[in-house]
């Protein structure tokens, strides 16, 4: 935990008056209920993006317990612990990874502009930043699960100004392992080569609605408007990416939309076998339409992700999601079905739909 350690020796003393904020326990409960999946054989069903392989029956997608500071004071914390059941059959075996999800400290250096070190999510790709708790779907799309970095170990500064109903801007830019982070798996704490990952984002909004949230009505016209670049050079493989998002918000209406490139690149080939052999241009995309009439908010989506846009294979997925999500009192319980399509835009074509009903709790 390097960056971890760079972080604490960076802190400012913090002055005698000030006090630690008080903790705020937060959990996160998913169930999900598969009603009907097409590929129900397991000897035929090829996997693909986008497809967790889940057939008719009950599945724990996440189970999660911690602690996060209040929002009062400079002082800023969050320590999660939990589950999570593989979002898709291509990444791995289908066992759950149980471990540390979020591990950060932060400290308000001078007002709007905080230096925040740990297990945190690297800022690019709005789809990813919204937390699944507040997603629509409680899930994130295959074009941002796909190309965005996700989270990792390393140090942030996070700059904001302007005023909190207006116009308002943020940046932030971030040094990072570069390894990925994966719950359970504790080598993610470290650091396995010399290479680095660094991101930045840059993001502008307007108006009184929350920009990392879906549901409810604003009382003005909100849009936010971001950019992202990021850059890991890796053992092996270099990955640079780039994209926007934009989300915007009038009434009950909400929509978003956003693109990333990322190009993969296979470097010191002589040490360790690259991740890929050639320049590997990948491509994801997501949109999301919705309207929160009362406690109701009817939902579709439609999200694209392409392996390498030079070639015409099952590599091309296209997946549309259309359902109701029901919110509880304080949004602390949602209940919600979707119908889901999975479309192979080359390639051979699969038979992969399924229908989920799902229920969270969240605090």
């Amino acid at each position: 935990m390097y960056a971890v350690l760079l972080f604490a020796s960076a802190l400012p003393a913090a002055q005698a008056g000030d006090a630690l904020p008080k903790p705020k326990t937060t959990a996160l409960l998913q169930a999900w209920v598969t009603a009907w999946d097409q590929d129900e054989d397991p000897i035929t069903d090829p996997a693909a993006y986008g497809d967790p392989e889940d057939d008719p029956g009950l599945k724990l997608r996440r189970a999660r317990l911690g602690i996060r500071s209040d929002g009062e004071g400079p002082l800023s914390y969050e320590l999660t612990f939990g589950t999570s059941a593989p979002y898709d059959a291509v990444l791995g075996n289908g066992n759950p990874d149980v471990g540390i999800v979020d591990a950060y400290a932060g400290y308000e250096i001078v007002e709007g502009l905080t230096v925040t070190g740990g297990v945190l999510k690297v800022p690019a790709s709005r789809d990813w930043l919204i937390s699944t708790a507040d997603h629509p779907f409680g899930e994130r799309s295959v074009g941002a699960q796909w190309v965005a970095p996700g989270r990792d170990t390393g140090l942030m500064l996070d700059g904001r100004f302007g005023k909190k109903d207006g116009l308002r801007g943020r940046m932030r830019a971030g040094v990072f392992n570069g390894n990925g982070f994966t719950a359970g798996n504790f080598a993610s704490f470290g650091d396995d080569n010399p290479g680095k990952l660094v991101a930045v984002r840059a993001e502008g909004a307007y108006g009184p609605g929350n920009v990392y949230k879906t549901f409810g009505k604003v009382d003005g016209f909100t849009l936010s408007v971001a950019g992202d670049f990021w850059s890991n050079h890796d053992l092996g493989t270099r990955t640079v990416g780039y994209g926007g998002d934009m989300l915007m918000r009038v009434a009950g209406l909400s929509l978003m939309v956003e693109a990333h490139v990322a190009t993969l690149t296979p470097s010191n080939s002589d040490i360790v076998v690259p991740g890929v052999l050639a320049d590997t241009p990948r491509l994801g995309t997501v949109a999301l339409l919705g309207y929160s009439v009362g406690r109701f908010e009817p939902v579709v989506g439609f999200s694209t992700f392409d392996d390498h846009r030079s070639l015409d294979d099952n590599g091309d997925v296209a997946i549309g999601q259309g359902g109701v999500i029901w919110h509880g009192k304080d949004d602390q319980l949602r209940a919600g079905a979707a119908y889901i399509t999975r479309q192979e835009l080359n390639g051979s074509a699969l038979q992969n739909d399924s229908a989920r009903l799902w229920l969270q709790f969240s605090i």
